[in-house]
């Protein structure tokens, strides 16, 4: 199960499908779009400590919820102590402060 620090695959289904500049260009490009800009912007997602974290992530993140739905109880319950974990990992006494980075693409359609 354990998954953490490893870059799920880039194009499969799921959250990061547009893990990569290149992908999501070549979703414009492919749909007509010209003037593509894709950039990055690395940032520090701040969240409260682990536990309020986690009750957040499985209450309000369907999309996170979604990739175990189909898994059986006992193997959504370890995967969700290895998402604690892996939070508690990264607690400080602020709360958790998590480097992140999002995509920010932007283009036009042809008139």
């Amino acid at each position: 199960l354990s998954n953490a620090g490893k870059k799920p695959p880039v194009g499969g289904p799921g959250l990061f499908s547009m893990g990569e500049p290149s992908t999501l260009e070549k979703v414009f490009d492919e749909n007509g779009f010209v003037n593509i800009e894709i950039s990055t912007q690395n940032l520090t997602f701040e969240m409260p400590h682990a536990n309020e974290s986690l009750l957040m992530i499985q209450e309000a993140f369907g999309a996170y919820r979604a990739v175990i739905s189909d898994c059986p109880e006992d193997v959504q319950k370890k995967a969700w102590e290895e998402v604690l974990e892996y939070l508690r990992s990264l607690e400080s006494s602020n709360g958790i402060e998590a480097p992140a980075q999002i995509l920010i693409g932007s283009a036009q359609k042809p008139a």
